[in-house]
Formats: C-alpha cells, structure tokens, sequence
C-alpha cells in the first residue's frame, strides 16, 4: 500500500508516504499562510525522495480538523483533487486524534493525552484520550499507537477556563500538548491535574502521524469518504481563520 497523508490544520504545512508499513519521506514547513503555495510542491518533494510516481498511490489521507478554517479547506481540497486524479481513495483523519497518538507510544496505561489546538482569543479545540495497553514495551498487541487510544473526552471547542471541567480527570497523568497548550495548563494546573506539556516542537501537528493513523483506520477497514467530504470546524469561520 502507498498512502500520501496532507496536514494543513494549523500553521504547519506537510507531506508524507506512508508505504506499506512505516512512513518513508516527509516534508514540512511552519509558516503562516504557505499552504497554497507550498504545499503541492511539499507533496512532489515526498514522492520524489521515495522514488514513488503518482500513479502507484493507492490512499490519501488528509488531517480533517479542526483547526485553521483557510488550511483545513486547503487541504482537504487539494486532497480531493489528487485522490481524483491518481484514482485512489480518501481518508479523514481527525486533527487532534494524529497530534494526541505521537504521545502513545511511550505513554504509561491509564494516562490522558490531552490536545489542544489555539482558537483565537481565550478558546481553544481539544479532544482528550485515555491511554491502553503497556507503550513501546508491549509487543503482545498488534495494534498501532492510535488503537491505544480511547477517547476521554470529545473534540470541543471551548473556553480555555471550562478545560478542566470538560476534561473530566483528576488523579490521572495528563499529556499535554498542541499548539493551545501553553494557555491550557494553567488552568488545570489550578484545577489540581498533574500536567506533563511537551516542548513546541513536539506539539506541532505532523503528517507522518496522518499518515500511521490513516493506515490504522484501514487495517480497521475504514471506509474511503465520499466525494462531499468536508473538513470538521467545530465552530463558524471567523475572518482570519
């Protein structure tokens, strides 16, 4: 299988292949309102350091939301349009599902991964997760990191002073991460959770994780979406999305 993974929600821009069981090329860029220009050529970057022809891709996953309403229509367009192109088929996959599995693999069973993406102002989208299973040391399980995660708490977006409330833990070790994390942890802090917020870099949204978490979906058997498929805002578009 040769899967091509899209991530635009947020001001990261990226590519990656995915080819039968492991990422093999990846490109991305941190830079506000690139992801017209730049991210075709991001994706023609990938395919040529694997040495991939666009015929042989047989998925394409893109990053649904939410996020950036402008970098969400972006790619789940572009998507789109090389999915009809190369005759493949589409995968969703949520924002904030991708960001919270690159904690997983070294997460401790029973943790919450909690990501949370910048809204503007004093909001934020979030979606939680409970941790399963026993990390990079449990080889009895076949699944993928994503698979290790239940969800503790459904994407939202919220007021940042309603996190611990919606987050609904206390007790637990809580992943923090995301580009809405800094605004976020005081306000469990206060709350009394045990807060663990990765570093910056650490938080971005990558489409190497798209890309495993889309493979995941279709060792589940997923469904390819239909041709009115359309990015998850969670909220209405604000002008400067």
């Amino acid at each position: 299988m040769v899967l091509l993974a899209i991530e635009t929600a947020t001001h990261t821009c990226g590519a990656a292949l995915y080819v039968d069981d492991g990422v093999v090329a990846e490109a991305h860029m941190h830079r506000p309102r690139a992801h017209a220009r730049h991210l075709t050529p991001l994706i023609e970057e990938v395919l040529a350091r694997a040495e991939v022809g666009r015929d042989e891709i047989d998925v394409v996953a893109v990053s649904k939301g939410p996020g950036s309403y402008t970098g969400l229509r972006i790619g789940v367009s572009t998507a789109k349009g090389w999915a009809e192109a190369v005759g493949a088929d589409l995968i969703g996959v949520p924002t904030l599902e991708a960001l919270a599995a690159t904690v997983s693999p070294y997460a401790r069973e029973g943790d919450i991964v909690c990501a949370a993406l910048d809204a503007r102002r004093d909001e934020i989208y979030g979606a939680a997760y409970r941790v399963r299973g026993g990390g990079r040391s449990d080889h009895t399980q076949n699944t993928g990191p994503a698979a290790r995660l239940t969800i503790q708490a459904a994407a939202a977006a919220m007021k940042v002073a309603h996190v611990p409330d919606w987050l609904g833990v206390s007790g637990n070790r809580v992943w923090l991460l995301g580009t809405g994390a800094e605004k976020t942890e005081s306000a469990l802090e206060s709350a009394g959770v045990q807060v663990t917020r990765l570093a910056a870099e650490a938080s971005r949204p990558s489409a190497a994780w798209v890309a495993r978490c889309a493979a995941e979906r279709l060792r589940r058997e997923q469904n390819p979406e239909p041709s009115t498929f359309e990015p998850m805002y969670l909220k209405a578009f604000q002008v400067g999305g």
